[in-house]
């Protein structure tokens, strides 16, 4: 899944983050990163899972804007 912060000071804290929560982080650079989804669960349920953990991490984090996979989630967003 694709992870967005507004900065790369915000995403560092929060690959961290997800990393102590048992969530792979991979290729974090700048303000985007991958996190891979575990390969023995459901994909939409991890996936939910995920989103839930990034959306409590930011409501932690007030001015900060973190997003998972907008495109997927959001109703009338725009593709990738």
């Amino acid at each position: 899944m694709h992870v967005k912060a507004d900065d790369a000071a915000a995403l560092a804290l929060l690959a961290e983050w997800l990393s102590q929560r048992g969530w792979p982080v991979v290729d974090a650079a700048g303000t985007d990163a991958e996190v891979l989804l575990p390969w023995d669960r459901d994909e939409f349920s991890a996936a939910l899972e995920l989103r839930a953990q990034v959306v409590a991490w930011g409501a932690t984090h007030p001015g900060v804007h973190v997003s998972v996979d907008d495109h997927l989630w959001v109703a009338g967003a725009p593709a990738r």
